[in-house]
């Protein structure tokens, strides 16, 4: 008890970092034991909570907080899966995810109850295939016997107000890819509409068309805003949110670190996993030259961002297209390879 009233009053006193100063007394503490001296690496992610009486006999507690940041990067995001794995063999545990795009899907089922481990095995079992398919025409399989035919000789179908055409707002609505989220987050192990409240306090980032400013998400449908956060524009079509109009949250905020950093995280670790720019030789379909023209726009501002972390893991996914989903396991054998070497 006095060597924790101590260690607060230093906090006070000195104004040395609560993170430093945490692994001193720790440290000071296991050397009067035998047991192993603990480093601030592990001892931060833990979520400890240290505590002490003060004169008045009120106990008030100390928190470390670890912020981990996860980017954008279409299927290349599937390695901070086997990152998860890595901090979860290492007993790291962040006190706050920030995702966005691919980032806000894994660190929002993350956050809600599933371990690195069911991850993996629900990503293998989804049919990418049929999740980003760009129309939105019902599965044959699905079909009656009458509307077979007229569905085969359709090549583009359009929606009329009176005799005016309705023109979409994207190639697909991402009706599948919204019951996709939706059916993940139902079989989760925490639900909350308030995200401070699930296994982990959570954050997705998403940009609003309307202001042009990016928006974090801290509360609502779970599914709602990892659909959000991931809304590949032109590609899938908006989400609406109150007065808001929500797309991927990359086009401001590919690497959301000073998100992290406004929570309150004192030690921020982010996962670099989006794209580089494609060579000349990888500019074929309209898709490769979208994806071309917002990785211009998103790459300078990521920069920014990772240079405000303190820990950075970027994987090694040169070589890897962010639509291949098909790869899954490689992946995240990529993911947790590179964050052992940083763990370790």
């Amino acid at each position: 008890m006095i060597r924790s009233i101590t260690f607060l009053i230093t906090v006070i006193v000195t104004g040395l970092s609560a993170g430093t100063l945490f692994a001193q007394h720790l440290n000071s503490t296991h050397a009067t034991t035998s047991a192993p001296v603990v480093s601030f690496r592990s001892a931060v992610p833990m979520r400890t909570v240290i505590t002490a009486q003060n004169k008045e006999g009120v106990r008030s507690p100390w928190q470390p907080h670890l912020g981990l940041v996860l980017s954008g990067g279409g299927a290349r995001g599937l390695a901070q899966i086997g990152l998860l794995r890595a901090l979860e063999e290492a007993g790291i545990r962040p006190d706050l995810i920030v995702g966005t795009s691919i980032g806000s899907i894994i660190g929002g089922l993350y956050a809600s109850g599933y371990n690195a481990r069911r991850l993996q095995h629900t990503i293998r079992d989804i049919e990418w295939n049929k999740i980003m398919r760009m129309h939105d025409a019902a599965d044959r399989n699905f079909l009656s016997l009458d509307h077979k035919p007229i569905s085969d000789r359709s090549i583009l179908t359009l929606r009329f107000d009176g005799l005016q055409p309705i023109l979409p707002q994207a190639v697909s609505n991402g009706q599948r890819l919204t019951n996709l989220l939706n059916e993940l987050t139902l079989q989760a192990l925490y639900h909350a509409d308030d995200f401070d409240h699930l296994g982990i306090p959570f954050r997705a980032v998403a940009t609003d068309l309307h202001s042009g400013k990016s928006v974090t998400l801290s509360s609502g449908g779970l599914a709602e805003c990892m659909r959000a956060s991931s809304t590949l524009p032109v590609m899938y079509s908006p989400v609406v949110r109150d007065s808001l109009l929500l797309v991927d949250g990359g086009l401001l905020a590919n690497i959301p670190v000073n998100v992290a950093r406004a929570e309150g995280c004192e030690y921020i670790l982010a996962v670099n996993t989006t794209s580089p720019l494609r060579d000349s030789d990888q500019l074929n379909t309209a898709f490769d030259v979208i994806d071309q023209v917002f990785n211009i726009v998103m790459i300078p501002p990521g920069e920014e961002q990772l240079a405000q972390a303190d820990m950075v893991i970027a994987p090694d996914l040169r070589h890897v297209d962010g639509m291949d989903f098909s790869i899954a396991d490689s992946l995240i054998a990529i993911g947790y390879a590179s964050a052992k070497e940083k763990v370790n």
